[in-house]
């Protein structure tokens, strides 16, 4: 004992060790089985058993502990102890919990409370007297599911994310499973951002039995600390010492999308954490009722007037009805003129990436433009006071269109009222306006009258990718002078873009001075193209300065890797670019490409034992090659022994898809070890292993194997392996088919790259005809590749007007990949101009600006 209460770390990991130990000989387990049990690599397993590596971390710790049945505080007191840590890692720093619990007691979320916070939809209700805030409950599938989850979270952390359309009920489904009596005793807790969240996570003041309410999943899995909230939260649910936590979320389709589809291995992977997050634990909520559950809801609908109401108008949409998602469209389709002009001012907002928080000053500003000039001779001087109140009226007892913002208990009040948009209606918007680009009275109002920096950053990219160049640029002018250094650089590179080099160099350096390395990189390109080689490289080396400086993960450490560290090792500064990695990975950058880059410069050194640990970690993210070159490079040296150890830490570390594409491409391995993989392929669970699993069929000839396992798949949650079966149709001959799984696989995860492939087929064979019908149904389908490639084809059979039509349809989607359609081809002077200085929010081709 080296102090009153107080263990000697050496004794704390001789007794934690012999402790594991001893649960695992009793227990009747081999280190193999362990580690399957423990859900951990068989290298972590045996180094935690291993006297001779170093103290074990707490995660696996406690894994070890759950899988023997070992009492998991005190062996996780004894490794804190080894670790020389006891008050900071083995329990949450008691000087730093908060005074009083997190959030609410579970028993206080009624349907009140879930309609006032939790984003509940109040449900419609025509008649007066009103009704409870909700209707009675209806179960279906889902819930049975969402139900197992929140009796598995009794034991163990949890989490369950719903995903599905605005206004199918996926919020009131999550208040009912929190209202299980076997979380009764349960705190509710919903931060508000994802910035509180990861303060209180640093802090660990998430104690076990919380609910953890997540609603609108996207708010804290996207942006700048996307990757960050979902490291986070794979954390926490791994965390023995909080557990039991129960996580709830809601995800639109579109969203889950965007988080989940899996990026080719040629592009970069920005949700990879989010998506290893979501995997498994996401929950699909139908948009309609099938026909035993209305016969259902037709025994319940006596009990609730509007239920009664639902069943008799509401269709198979009866969530949808509940909430007034009808009613509300309704209601926006019969406004008057100024009405319905602020309110589309809100739905374009929203829908181009503004946040949920409208001011009033930005919707008199906007509305004009949306009004004929007719209507607006017509209009009376209060007519934006006339167009919020109709817009603010409640629909047959659910929130209008508009409502105004009511800050929570302890929250600042805003200094001026604040708007938000029906949920429904955004989403409504995001289908039905999806190729209309806002009148130039929007973009106006929104360089002036936007919320926030980033309210102004997102607008500019949405402006930027219609082509708008002109409106992109006061959007991000506006950003910049919010003081966000971000803003110049985006401006930097607009200016660029259009020729403004002078321009482009002073944003540049302003936000070169803001503290913006992006700025420096910017400017250090600019003088590596203009010859100047030594100060780009001091430029580049000031940039590298400032990251490693930074006490905190930076945004796109894996973009600093191409921008930055490759340009400071080509220029001859290998140690720089290597204490740039370094310092990337120390701040918590938690990037595949950062390790990636760090074991390729060691191995450019010829250091393999350095390059082992930096590949590891790439490995264990998802980039395994540089693992496998050390193998074969261990292997060349003559060292066999060491190229198998390796091997087999390959294998513990990678995830599913890496081992998979291992397997699949045995170009670099023996037969021997391509068949063991595919053993632990067959081993593993999950989507994942069922898409290896079917491509190793596919791969063998057995289409009909790889298609079943494709469908489960796709049952699984898997919607890329639409593409997969739509290769497996072509190769059978079967277009048809291949047309319906790529219409399908596009629809769920916006993917159009086997449509590409499968065009290519039709041209390549003289199948115009087939290929014109093709392009057809997916432009009718409104994707935006179909009205590209149907405008191609126009534009080919000299139909340059309707293929000019359709091309502009794209670009106000935000594909702006057509624009060569728009000048005809050549090199007329409209062309140039065009691909210049951009468009006007009208269509025209933009005059010159500055």
């Amino acid at each position: 004992m080296t102090a009153e209460g107080t263990q000697d770390p050496a004794d704390a990991s001789r007794e934690l060790r012999a402790r594991l130990e001893a649960g695992r000989v009793a227990a009747g387990l081999n280190k193999t089985e362990l580690a399957r049990r423990a859900q951990r690599a068989r290298t972590s397993v045996s180094a935690a058993l291993n006297p001779g590596h170093g103290i074990p971390t707490a995660d696996t710790v406690g894994a070890l502990a759950r899988a023997l049945k070992l009492d998991v505080h005190a062996l996780l007191q004894l490794r804190a102890a080894a670790a020389g840590d006891l008050d900071d890692a083995a329990v949450p720093d008691q000087g730093d919990t908060p005074r009083s619990p997190l959030g609410v007691s579970v028993e206080e979320a009624d349907d009140t409370y879930a309609v006032d916070h939790l984003g509940v939809h109040h449900s419609i209700d025509p008649v007066l007297p009103p009704l409870t805030s909700l209707t009675p409950y209806v179960r279906r599938p889902h819930d049975l599911r969402l139900e197992s989850v929140g009796r598995a979270a009794e034991v163990s952390s949890q989490m369950a994310v719903l995903v599905g359309d605005s206004s199918t009920g996926k919020t009131r489904a999550l208040q009912v499973v929190v209202l299980l009596h076997e979380l009764a005793k349960w705190r509710l807790w919903q931060p508000h951002s994802p910035e509180q969240f990861l303060e209180t996570h640093r802090r660990q003041h998430i104690a076990p039995h919380t609910v953890l309410w997540l609603n609108e999943t996207q708010r804290y899995l996207t942006g700048p600390l996307g990757e960050e909230t979902a490291c986070a939260l794979r954390t926490l649910l791994a965390d023995p010492l909080r557990s039991p936590v129960l996580v709830l979320g809601t995800l639109w389709r579109e969203h889950h999308s965007l988080l989940t589809v899996r990026p080719r291995p040629t592009e970069q992977d920005p949700h990879a954490q989010a998506r290893d997050l979501l995997d498994g634990r996401c929950i699909t909520v139908p948009n309609a009722f099938t026909d035993d559950e209305l016969d259902h809801l037709a025994q319940v609908a006596p009990q609730d007037r509007r239920l009664a109401l639902a069943v008799e108008q509401g269709g198979r949409h009866v969530t949808q009805f509940l909430a007034g998602a009808h009613e509300l469209v309704r209601r926006f389709e019969a406004a008057p003129a100024e009405a319905q002009a602020v309110i589309l001012a809100a739905m374009d907002a929203r829908r181009l990436g503004h946040g949920p928080s409208l001011s009033p000053a930005l919707l008199r500003a906007a509305a004009p433009g949306y009004l004929s000039d007719q209507q607006w001779q017509l209009m009376d001087d209060d007519w934006f006071e006339k167009g919020l109140d109709y817009a603010r009226q409640p629909c047959k007892g659910v929130p209008g269109p508009l409502t105004a913002w009511r800050p929570r208990p302890g929250d600042a009040a805003p200094a001026e009222t604040v708007l938000r948009l029906a949920d429904y209606l955004e989403q409504y918007a995001r289908n039905t306006r999806r190729f209309t680009v806002p009148p130039a009275a929007f973009w106006n109002a929104a360089a002036h009258h936007a919320g926030s920096a980033a309210d102004l950053m997102a607008l500019a990219g949405a402006a930027d990718d219609r082509w708008l160049r002109r409106q992109a640029s006061l959007l991000y002018q506006a950003a910049a002078d919010k003081g966000l250094p971000r803003a110049w650089v985006e401006l930097g590179n607009l200016h660029d873009r259009v020729g403004h080099r002078a321009t482009a160099v002073r944003c540049f350096q302003a936000a070169a001075d803001a503290g913006d390395v992006d700025g420096l990189i910017r400017l250090a390109r600019i003088r590596g193209q203009s010859g100047d080689a030594a100060e780009a490289l001091r430029l580049y080396q000031a940039a590298a300065r400032r990251v490693e400086d930074a006490a905190e993960p930076v945004p796109d450490a894996a973009g600093l890797v191409g921008l930055l560290a490759m340009p400071l090792a080509s220029a001859g500064d290998t140690d720089g670019a290597e204490r740039l990695c370094r310092a990337l990975a120390d701040a918590g950058n938690d990037d595949q490409w950062v390790w990636a880059y760090l074991s390729k410069l060691r191995m450019r050194a010829a250091d393999l034992e350095g390059a082992e640990a930096p590949a590891r970690e790439a490995a264990r993210r998802g980039d395994y090659t540089y693992m496998l070159d050390l193998v074969a490079a261990w292997r060349a040296d003559g060292d066999e022994v060491r190229a198998d150890r390796l091997f087999d830490q390959l294998i513990d570390v990678s995830p599913t898809m890496a081992v998979g594409e291992m397997a699949l491409s045995p170009s670099r391995l023996g037969p021997e070890q391509a068949e063991r993989l595919h053993q632990v392929i067959e081993e593993r669970e999950g989507a994942d292993a069922l898409w290896v699993r079917a491509a190793r069929l596919h791969e063998a000839g057995d289409f009909a194997g790889a298609e079943a396992l494709y469908q489960a798949c796709v049952a699984a949650g898997d919607h890329s392996a639409h593409d997969e079966l739509a290769v497996l149709r072509m190769e059978a001959g079967d277009f048809d088919g291949a047309e319906e799984y790529v219409l399908r696989g596009a629809t769920q995860t916006g993917n159009w790259h086997i449509g590409d492939e499968l065009a290519t087929v039709y041209r390549e064979n003289g199948r115009l005809a087939r290929l014109r019908s093709f392009c057809q149904k997916a432009a009718d389908q409104e994707f935006t590749w179909g009205l590209v490639s149907l405008a191609r084809l126009l534009d080919e059979a000299g139909e340059h007007v309707e293929a000019e039509s359709l091309a502009f349809k794209a670009v106000a989607a935000g594909d702006p990949s057509p624009l060569w359609l728009l000048g005809n081809g050549g090199d007329d002077p409209r062309r140039r101009q065009l691909l210049r200085y951009g468009l006007e929010p009208n269509g025209r081709v933009a005059d010159p600006w500055s």
